[in-house]
Protein backbone atom coordinates (compact mmCIF):
# COMPACT_ATOMS: atom_id res chain seq x y z
CA UNK A 1 0.00 0.00 0.00
CA UNK A 2 3.07 2.36 0.39
CA UNK A 3 4.54 1.75 -2.66
CA UNK A 4 0.79 2.56 -4.19
CA UNK A 5 0.68 5.24 -2.51
CA UNK A 6 4.34 6.76 -3.27
CA UNK A 7 3.31 5.70 -6.81
CA UNK A 8 0.70 8.00 -6.69
CA UNK A 9 2.22 10.67 -5.41
CA UNK A 10 4.71 10.52 -7.86
CA UNK A 11 2.41 10.54 -10.44
CA UNK A 12 0.74 13.59 -9.17
CA UNK A 13 4.11 15.01 -8.45
CA UNK A 14 4.82 14.13 -12.28
CA UNK A 15 1.36 15.88 -13.32
CA UNK A 16 2.21 19.02 -11.00
CA UNK A 17 5.72 19.09 -12.82
CA UNK A 18 4.08 18.78 -16.52
CA UNK A 19 1.38 21.64 -15.36
CA UNK A 20 3.88 23.63 -13.96
CA UNK A 21 6.41 23.55 -17.40
CA UNK A 22 2.78 23.39 -19.13
CA UNK A 23 1.74 27.27 -16.96
CA UNK A 24 5.67 28.34 -17.62
CA UNK A 25 5.65 27.84 -21.24
CA UNK A 26 2.10 29.35 -21.61
CA UNK A 27 3.32 32.18 -18.78
CA UNK A 28 6.48 32.86 -21.36
CA UNK A 29 4.18 32.89 -23.92
CA UNK A 30 2.29 35.30 -23.17
CA UNK A 31 4.73 37.11 -21.46
CA UNK A 32 6.43 37.55 -24.97
CA UNK A 33 2.90 38.53 -25.87
CA UNK A 34 2.45 40.97 -23.67
CA UNK A 35 5.50 42.56 -24.19
CA UNK A 36 5.28 42.35 -28.23
CA UNK A 37 1.88 44.57 -27.17
CA UNK A 38 3.78 46.82 -24.81
CA UNK A 39 6.76 47.28 -27.41
CA UNK A 40 4.10 48.08 -30.50
CA UNK A 41 2.15 49.97 -28.10
CA UNK A 42 5.23 52.14 -27.39
CA UNK A 43 6.13 51.88 -30.58
CA UNK A 44 2.60 53.52 -31.70
CA UNK A 45 3.16 56.51 -28.86
CA UNK A 46 6.54 57.17 -30.37
CA UNK A 47 5.52 57.64 -33.79
CA UNK A 48 2.47 59.82 -32.43
CA UNK A 49 4.72 61.93 -30.56
CA UNK A 50 7.05 62.32 -33.47
CA UNK A 51 4.51 63.23 -35.72
CA UNK A 52 2.81 65.61 -32.92
CA UNK A 53 6.68 66.96 -32.82
CA UNK A 54 7.07 67.47 -36.55
CA UNK A 55 3.54 69.64 -36.44
CA UNK A 56 5.06 71.64 -33.80
CA UNK A 57 8.21 72.44 -35.51
CA UNK A 58 6.02 73.47 -38.42
CA UNK A 59 3.57 75.47 -36.40
CA UNK A 60 6.85 76.98 -34.87
CA UNK A 61 8.21 78.02 -38.11
CA UNK A 62 4.61 79.18 -39.52
CA UNK A 63 4.79 81.35 -35.92
CA UNK A 64 8.09 82.44 -36.96
CA UNK A 65 7.34 83.37 -40.06
CA UNK A 66 4.03 85.65 -38.92
CA UNK A 67 6.65 86.87 -36.12
CA UNK A 68 9.22 88.24 -38.33
CA UNK A 69 6.23 89.50 -41.09
CA UNK A 70 4.38 91.82 -38.10
CA UNK A 71 7.97 93.14 -36.81
CA UNK A 72 8.35 94.10 -40.35
CA UNK A 73 5.00 95.51 -40.31
CA UNK A 74 5.69 97.11 -36.99
CA UNK A 75 8.62 98.38 -38.19
CA UNK A 76 6.94 100.50 -40.90
CA UNK A 77 4.19 101.33 -39.03
CA UNK A 78 6.11 103.15 -36.08
CA UNK A 79 7.82 105.38 -37.74
CA UNK A 80 4.23 106.63 -39.39
CA UNK A 81 2.43 106.32 -35.71
CA UNK A 82 5.32 108.77 -34.65
CA UNK A 83 4.71 111.28 -37.16
CA UNK A 84 1.07 110.70 -36.83
CA UNK A 85 1.47 111.32 -33.06
CA UNK A 86 3.55 114.31 -33.79
CA UNK A 87 0.84 115.66 -36.16
CA UNK A 88 -2.27 115.24 -33.55
CA UNK A 89 0.30 116.98 -30.81
CA UNK A 90 0.47 120.11 -33.43
CA UNK A 91 -3.21 119.91 -34.21
CA UNK A 92 -3.98 119.85 -30.74
CA UNK A 93 -1.49 123.13 -30.23
CA UNK A 94 -2.93 124.72 -33.08
CA UNK A 95 -6.43 123.86 -32.29
CA UNK A 96 -5.52 125.56 -28.15
CA UNK A 97 -4.19 128.43 -29.88
CA UNK A 98 -7.59 129.18 -32.27
CA UNK A 99 -9.47 128.70 -29.87
CA UNK A 100 -7.81 130.95 -27.25
CA UNK A 101 -7.54 133.49 -30.31
CA UNK A 102 -11.34 132.60 -31.21
CA UNK A 103 -12.27 133.65 -27.40
CA UNK A 104 -10.18 136.51 -27.92
CA UNK A 105 -12.08 138.07 -31.18
CA UNK A 106 -15.61 137.00 -29.53
CA UNK A 107 -14.39 139.41 -26.63
CA UNK A 108 -13.38 142.28 -28.73
CA UNK A 109 -16.82 141.46 -30.29
CA UNK A 110 -18.71 142.02 -27.95
CA UNK A 111 -16.27 145.06 -26.24
CA UNK A 112 -17.08 146.73 -29.39
CA UNK A 113 -20.73 145.68 -29.73
CA UNK A 114 -21.25 146.95 -26.06
CA UNK A 115 -19.62 150.51 -27.22
CA UNK A 116 -21.97 150.15 -29.95
CA UNK A 117 -24.87 149.67 -28.18
CA UNK A 118 -24.03 152.63 -25.14
CA UNK A 119 -23.31 155.18 -28.44
CA UNK A 120 -25.91 154.19 -29.81
CA UNK A 121 -28.36 154.11 -26.48
CA UNK A 122 -29.40 150.77 -28.39
CA UNK A 123 -31.57 152.78 -30.89
CA UNK A 124 -29.15 153.17 -33.81
CA UNK A 125 -30.26 154.75 -36.63
CA UNK A 126 -27.93 152.80 -39.76
CA UNK A 127 -29.34 149.71 -40.99
CA UNK A 128 -25.96 147.83 -40.46
CA UNK A 129 -25.71 149.34 -37.08
CA UNK A 130 -29.41 147.77 -36.37
CA UNK A 131 -28.02 144.62 -37.83
CA UNK A 132 -25.19 144.20 -35.73
CA UNK A 133 -27.11 144.91 -32.37
CA UNK A 134 -29.54 142.34 -33.68
CA UNK A 135 -26.84 139.73 -34.08
CA UNK A 136 -25.21 140.86 -31.06
CA UNK A 137 -28.05 140.56 -29.00
CA UNK A 138 -29.41 137.10 -30.18
CA UNK A 139 -25.76 136.16 -29.55
CA UNK A 140 -25.99 136.90 -25.64
CA UNK A 141 -29.66 135.76 -25.11
CA UNK A 142 -28.43 132.32 -26.87
CA UNK A 143 -25.23 132.71 -24.36
CA UNK A 144 -27.36 133.25 -20.90
CA UNK A 145 -29.39 130.34 -22.30
CA UNK A 146 -26.35 127.64 -22.39
CA UNK A 147 -25.11 128.89 -19.76
CA UNK A 148 -21.27 128.21 -21.78
CA UNK A 149 -18.39 127.63 -19.98
CA UNK A 150 -17.13 129.18 -23.07
CA UNK A 151 -18.74 132.52 -22.36
CA UNK A 152 -16.68 136.12 -22.58
CA UNK A 153 -16.81 137.30 -19.18
CA UNK A 154 -18.41 140.64 -19.94
CA UNK A 155 -21.20 139.29 -21.64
Amino acid sequence: DVKASIARTRGIIEHHKKQAVWWRGRWEELAETDLAQQALQLREQLEQREIDLRAARNNLDKLAEINRVLKGRLDIAAPAHKKLRKQYQELGETHREAMKRQKELVLQWNTLCLQLYRRTAGRPQDKEQKKILNTWLQWREAMKQRKDATNPRHV
